[in-house]
């Protein structure tokens, strides 16, 4: 099986990518247009040159390189949403070719990424005894970015995969926006037993993909058993039934008939991008946190890609306490209530967040009531009080030794499944307030054990 992705990303500009219309959804279908989006004749594209921007530093995130020149091409089809019958893309010259994104230890070469135009959006209704397709132009002219891939992944799984993590690389340089409205479609060319390819247009969603990926997997799989040649089409992705439609005959780069266009200049890309200040990609900034820090850059990058802000809080935390323990608490408790209180902003938080992972670093308060601690800093603003954890004696051993001789049933369960010892973790740690640490207690627990 062989699968290439062309994806499209709406660009988070504030105007869209050849006129100044903002670049925001508008719940009226048709107001938030001009001549320019609208493609009336004499109307002449002006280009956004934030948009520009955002595209070369996207090339440069997925290790492209940049062309020294760019320019636009008039990409020539009739279909309802185009009102200009064409629209104003790029092919000769991209803003990058040759890139590469790494997914699993496995390797997805990128062709190019080119900035385009995006169409207006067609809304089919049924009506009863008619069916009519109504068109809003507030979408035409958002800037987008496409982004092509060689045919080097491997299913639909691996597919899906590599979107995710090449949007939250995207996402980490501040080109795909946090917001819902800026949608993620794609195309997928998919072909099995070296057969004809076949492209599935529009698919919407990470799950979409998949799920459209391996329908049309075992789809192309029977109609070769049945001895009948696959042909080259393009098929839509029914999301209700899971099943993809056939739509029309795959078209091929020259019946579009692209020739330059002539209403926008040639742009030196090389002199532009000289003048950009290109943000740090997740991969960078892992090697200065090892470097800094000594965290190993792979576990360092995976938490980078969930969440700048949680990267940048690690950062903090780190230079003023342990960098290992503000790693573990970071990637694991802070970053669950994180995703549980979206709304807070880490930055208010940090200070308090330093003071339990210190705290805990340094032994002074154990695992179960730093939890603790966290959550009720995102519940309320601040930590509360730190029980501090007693300095054990013997108390700990002896109230194990004491469990353990009133219970032998338990002893017996603790040697046929250890797993059990987790329930008398947390027996022990409610029974004390969580005065011990959990790992401490584990290991009293499994020695008592052991010596009977």
């Amino acid at each position: 099986m062989r699968i290439g992705l062309e994806i499209h990303v709406q660009l988070p500009t504030k105007s869209k990518l050849f006129c100044t219309c903002p670049n925001l959804q508008s719940k009226e279908p048709n107001s938030n247009v001009c001549p320019i989006c609208l493609g009336m004749p004499g109307s002449k594209p002006m280009l956004n040159g934030r948009a520009l921007e955002l595209a070369a530093v996207a090339a440069k995130t997925l290790n492209c390189r940049l062309l020294d020149r760019t320019w636009f091409s008039r990409k020539t089809y009739f279909y309802p949403d185009l009102a200009k019958n064409f629209q104003i893309t790029q092919f000769e010259a991209p803003i990058g070719v040759d890139g590469h994104l790494n997914i699993s230890g496995r390797k997805v070469n990128l062709w190019r990424i080119h900035l385009e135009e995006d169409p207006a959006r067609a809304v089919h209704e049924l009506v009863p005894d008619q069916e009519s397709s109504l068109l809003d132009y507030n979408r035409s002219g958002v800037p987008l970015i496409e982004i092509v891939t060689a045919p080097d992944i491997d299913d639909p799984a691996h597919a899906r995969e590599f979107l995710r993590v090449m949007l939250d690389e995207l996402r980490y340089v501040g080109v795909v926006s946090e917001e819902e409205e800026m949608k993620i479609r794609a195309d997928a060319n998919i072909s099995v037993t070296d057969g004809e390819r076949v492209e599935i247009k529009n698919i919407t969603g990470l799950k979409n993909l998949e799920k459209a990926l391996d329908f049309e997997y075992r789809r192309q799989n029977k109609v070769s058993v049945a001895g009948i040649e696959v042909k080259r089409e393009t098929r839509g992705f029914d999301e209700e039934r899971g099943v993809t439609t056939a739509l029309r005959e795959k078209e091929e780069e020259k019946d579009y008939g692209y020739i330059f266009e002539p209403d926008l200049p040639v742009y030196d890309l090389k002199g532009i991008a000289e003048s950009i200040e290109f943000p740090k990609t997740t991969s960078e900034k892992a090697a200065e946190i090892e470097e800094e820090f000594g965290l190993p850059s792979e576990r360092t990058r995976l938490l980078l890609l969930d969440s700048k802000s949680l990267g940048d809080l690690l950062v903090n935390v780190a230079r003023k306490t342990d960098p290992e323990r503000a790693f573990r608490w970071i990637s694991t408790t802070v970053k669950a209530e994180h995703y549980r209180h979206t709304e807070i902003g880490l930055d208010d938080l940090a200070d308090e967040i330093i003071r339990v992972v210190d705290a805990e670093a340094s032994s002074k308060i154990s695992d179960v009531v730093a939890k603790s601690a966290i959550r009720n800093i995102f519940e309320r603003g601040d930590a509360g009080q730190l029980t501090e954890m007693r300095q054990d004696g013997g108390e700990l051993e002896a109230m194990v030794a004491r469990i353990l001789d009133n219970e032998p049933a338990l002893v017996d369960e603790l040697k046929k499944r250890p797993k059990t010892v987790n329930h008398l973790v947390g027996r022990i740690i409610r029974e004390t307030e969580g005065k011990f640490d959990s790992k401490k207690i584990v290991e009293v627990v499994k020695s008592a054990v052991e010596k009977r």
